[in-house]
């Protein structure tokens, strides 16, 4: 399970536990309504926020053999770019490259 279906599991009463795993002709409409009402993204968000922060903070302690430069590069590209999409999704567009779509 992803952490996106295991917080769903953790988090859902049994009735919408059941409908994330049945077959349907919305499937996929059915499993966004529910994530949407726990408030999933917010959630993963704040989960993915935490990590970074532990993440700067075991480099800022000098616990890692690897750079310090190239981890904090790699997460600061990864997450900056997951904000600007988390920003284009709060403005209501759908496409993936950064375009709103016409």
């Amino acid at each position: 399970l992803t952490w996106l279906m295991a917080k769903a599991v953790e988090k859902a009463d049994k009735k919408d536990v059941r409908a994330l795993f049945k077959p349907a002709k919305d499937y996929a409409g059915n499993v966004k309504s529910l994530f949407q009402k726990l408030e999933l993204r917010k959630e993963y968000l704040e989960f993915e926020e935490n990590v970074c922060a532990k993440i700067r903070n075991w480099v800022a302690k000098a616990e890692s053999q690897l750079p310090a430069q190239t981890i904090l590069l790699i997460l600061d590209k990864v997450y900056s770019s997951r904000k600007k999409k988390e920003e284009i999704v709060q403005n209501g567009a759908t496409c993936c490259n950064g375009n709103e779509e016409k």
